[in-house]
């Protein structure tokens, strides 16, 4: 119940600031379990490879769109885009913090999409990403202690009126 609730809540306060896109800060937690990660300190990674993924496929689709006129569209798509997955994975033997496999994943999944966004994608990042991240790990710290200890430790029950 605590991730359709934390979905809720992030699209209910997108609306409010106008977002559209919530897919880069949905993946932040997706990655996260999926990558079996084990500390929170680990997200900078899934951050950090977010924002160069979404930057990576950026540049590459100006790139494909620069070359298109020049030499074709088949050869300027398939040389750019199977060049700059080399380029990632030899980037990635130099700094594992920013290209990492969660870079290559944002940088498949946005380059799929038709329209580029990157500021909108990586505001998406670092902001959904934190609001989701707070509210489905907040949810399952919260609700997986015992009901015992969750009464002794109300918020309220400090205060003395």
């Amino acid at each position: 119940i605590i991730l359709p609730l934390a979905i809720l809540a992030c699209n209910i306060l997108a609306y409010f600031f106008s977002f559209t896109e919530l897919w880069p800060g949905f993946f932040v937690v997706l990655l996260y379990l999926i990558g079996r990660c084990t500390s929170y300190s680990e997200m900078k990674e899934i951050i950090g490879g977010g924002v160069i993924g979404i930057f990576w496929s950026w540049w590459v689709m100006a790139l494909i769109a620069y070359l298109i006129p020049i030499i074709g569209m088949p050869f300027a798509a398939w040389s750019v885009f199977v060049g700059s997955v080399f380029i990632l994975v030899i980037l990635g033997h130099i700094s594992t913090t920013l290209f990492n496999n969660y870079s290559a994943i944002y940088f498949f999944t946005a380059s799929i999409l038709p329209q580029q966004r990157p500021v909108e994608w990586i505001i998406s990042l670092v902001v959904v990403g934190a609001v989701f991240s707070f509210f489905v790990f907040g949810g399952i710290t919260y609700f997986m202690r015992p009901k015992k200890e969750r009464a002794e430790k109300a918020p309220l029950q400090d205060l003395e009126y």
